[in-house]
């Protein structure tokens, strides 16, 4: 494949003082805990979700999801394990664990938030959850949605008249290959519509935006059409969710996309990762369209090993910030990026310790200009598999520690083949049921930087 011009960006790690707080934390109790989405609250606050591993109540077991509010300064403000308990099977003597993941929030008109996931348990099945609770963390109402096998809602939007647009895959309807899934809700969570899009392989959607003309534009994966492997997929349909046109973008193989912006000329900024580069392990993937789905530019960003962008946001400068991570040597590291309007790399960098994990699953600017970015450590702070939250500043340089690392990354023009898809779209027949959750709490939040430590040689973590 012709690579075009190869353009090496060497950066350099300076300490640089900074008007607002920089910090990597890291928040933790007794069990695995993954953040998978922040935003900034209308008080200038975080908001982070995403699940925790299994917590017992007396005779109850379940995998809750997890919320965490924090003050613009990082320290908790209000925190929640919300989940569904299992239950005790008398027949089959066994307790069932349930489990429930949290993969958006977004918050609403009422200050409130709203947040998608999915809930399953032991037995095999499940179903896509909507969430809606108070700006002080009190639930309002829970749902499910759903068949009799796995089915999952990833992302979610209130839309324009007050209800929801939902959007995620179902198994329920093609038993061994999944299917992307839209469901339209009221403002109390009742369904109004929802719509199947189906080829005969797996396809999903993982993000949904609504439109100016009230419709909706979908990004997704399919392996049932493209130029092989499995393709990025993106759709935009009307307010009915009837399909107006289908496109996949891909080589011959695997380019999965997991994140997508609106501009303010309505184009989009997608970003994920690509195994058609190298054919052998995956790079990270940012691709700019038009409104009519046709690409502008295209570009694959090639770091030491491999590595994906899991989540982008546009930056103040037109530009855009992307996070995700950068796997080498069996362990992986949060890669975030700053990208150009016309999507050359302006810097970037890898923040991790020696012998862990980290991950970064979402990225935000806040209103002072720094990047938030957050997902997950195995090391860091005083707790095993804790979430992770780190503040850099607007230049991508500051006052860390010996954890945040400059990243020699190749910037190259990517072959992406644009062709026409042609999904089927018809109705489905599921249900929904309202369930009760418990709460509980039971995070500590441990500092990883600062204090600051003198840079060392390697990636030393500190404790």
């Amino acid at each position: 494949m012709n690579k075009g011009i190869t353009m090496i960006v060497l950066l350099t790690w300076i300490i640089t003082p900074s008007a607002y707080p920089q910090w990597v934390k890291s928040y933790g109790g007794l069990q695995k805990d993954e953040a998978k989405c922040l935003i900034q609250t209308a008080d200038g606050g975080y908001l982070i979700v995403g699940q925790s591993q299994t917590i017992s109540t007396g005779s109850n077991t379940f995998n809750p999801i997890r919320i965490l509010k924090l003050h613009m300064n990082g320290e908790i403000e209000w925190e929640s394990n919300l989940g569904v308990s299992g239950y005790w099977d008398p027949y089959m003597l066994h307790q069932f664990i349930s489990l429930q993941k949290a993969f958006t929030v977004q918050q609403v008109q009422d200050d409130g938030f709203i947040i998608a996931g999915a809930t399953d348990d032991e037995r095999g099945g499940g179903q896509g959850l909507v969430l809606k609770i108070t700006k002080s963390g009190e639930t309002e109402w829970y749902r499910s949605y759903g068949g009799t096998q796995e089915d999952a809602l990833i992302s979610i939007k209130q839309t324009t008249e007050g209800g929801y647009i939902a959007a995620g895959w179902t198994l329920s309807l093609n038993l061994g290959n999944k299917s992307a899934w839209i469901v339209k809700l009221s403002s109390d969570g009742q369904l109004e519509w929802e719509r199947i899009y189906d080829g005969m392989s797996d396809d999903s959607a993982c993000c949904i935006l609504e439109n100016e003309d009230s419709g909706y534009t979908i990004l997704g994966n399919t392996a049932s059409y493209g130029a092989g492997g499995s393709d990025i997929w993106i759709m935009q349909v009307d307010h009915q969710g009837d399909m107006l046109w289908q496109k996949t973008y891909g080589g011959a193989a695997d380019d999965i996309a997991h994140s997508i912006i609106r501009n303010i000329d309505n184009t989009f900024m997608v970003a994920g990762e690509t195994y058609s580069a190298t054919q052998e392990e995956s790079d990270s993937l940012i691709f700019k369209i038009d409104g009519s789905g046709f690409i502008e530019w295209q570009k694959v960003f090639q770091g030491p090993g491999s590595d994906h962008i899991s989540s982008i946001q546009t930056t103040s400068d037109g530009g855009l910030i992307a996070a995700g991570a950068c796997e080498k040597d069996e362990n992986s590291d949060c890669l975030i990026l700053k990208i150009s309007p016309d999507g050359i790399l302006e810097w970037s960098k890898i923040l991790g310790a020696e012998g862990s994990d980290e991950y970064a699953n979402c990225v935000i600017q806040s209103t002072n200009g720094h990047y938030l970015i957050t997902g997950q450590t195995s090391a860091l702070g005083k707790h095993q598999n804790s979430i992770l939250f780190i503040d850099l500043p607007q230049s991508g340089e500051g006052n860390l520690c010996s954890l945040l690392q400059a990243l020699d990354i190749s910037a190259f023009q990517s072959d992406l083949v644009l062709l026409d898809a042609y999904a089927s779209v018809f109705d489905s027949y599921f249900f929904f049921e309202e369930r009760d959750f418990s709460r509980i709490a039971n995070l500590e939040l441990s500092y990883v930087c600062p204090p600051f430590k003198e840079k060392t040689k390697g990636k030393d973590p500190i404790r």
